[in-house]
This record gives structure tokens, sequence and C-alpha cells, in this order.
């Protein structure tokens, strides 16, 4: 076969994008920030071992922490057929949610989903003078809740 122009390769047929692989790569490159930005603060531990954990300070009951997952009274994602829990929404110390992610929470679980609300405290935020939320809400709750006010304020319209 010769070549269409003189000098020039014939063009190779691109095959056609994946709109499903293309999505799968961006939750992997979104998934892989928002755990490198967890990571410092107790990283992203499954359910299981998240209930572990809070049944050593409280007598929490499987029942109540599927309630708090559910009503998004605590933070989750789903990966594949994992349920996984971001450990900065929880005191070290006894476990206990921390007031600051609460209040946070209860701004923007109305215009997030959870995988938003994530990314939302692992991405660096204009109103926190690109800091990351996570990086502020144990040390600055007040600030991290106004940048939450008016980040749902923006999502709103």
């Amino acid at each position: 076969m010769e070549h269409p122009l003189p000098g020039h390769a014939a063009a190779t047929p691109r095959p056609a994008r994946d709109p499903a692989a293309l999505t799968r790569r961006r939750e992997d490159r979104d998934f892989a920030r928002m755990a490198a930005a967890f990571a410092p603060h107790g990283g992203l531990p499954g359910a299981d071992e998240v209930l572990r954990r809070l049944r050593r300070h409280a007598p929490l009951t499987l029942s109540t922490f599927a309630r708090a997952l559910a009503g998004r009274d605590v933070l989750s994602l789903s990966r594949g057929p994992e349920l996984l829990v971001p450990m900065f929404q929880f005191d070290p110390a006894d476990m206990s949610p921390r007031p600051g992610v609460v209040a946070v929470l209860g701004e923007l679980r109305t215009v997030f989903d959870d995988w938003a609300l994530a990314a939302w405290f692992a991405t660096p935020n204009d109103w926190l003078f690109e800091a990351a939320p996570v990086d502020l809400v144990a040390l600055r709750p007040a600030d991290v809740l106004r940048a939450a006010r008016a980040d749902r304020c923006v999502a709103q319209g």
C-alpha cells in the first residue's frame, strides 16, 4: 500500500477509547490522591478494622456503627467490595468523632456524595489558602467549617 503523501507514514488507526476504562483510571488517580492525603492522619482502613478500634474505646455495636455510616454521620467510601473509613475523622485518643468533621459533614452531605466528600477533605482549598481540609480540621475546625459553608453555597448555585 502506498503512503498517502510521499515521505509520510500512513496513519495507524487508534483504538476506540473505553469510557469505563477512562473512568476507572480517573478514580484510581483520585483514590491515590485521597489515600496520600489521609495517610498522615491515620489512613483509610476498612470498616471492620475501624469497628474493632472503636470497640476498644466504647461498647459500640455493629448496628450503631452501621447507622452512623448509613446516616452519613461518619464518612466512608466504597472501593470495589471494600468500605473504607478515613481515620482523620476520629480523635485518636478515644476514637470519638471530631466535632469539626461532624459539622463539615452536616454542611456538605446534602450537596456531595461520599466520594466527593472524601475528595473535598483531601483537596487543597482556596478558602483555606490552599491547605487541604484534612490537614486543618483538628487544629482549626472553625476555618474548615467556614470553607465547607462557602463550598456548599457554590455547589448549590
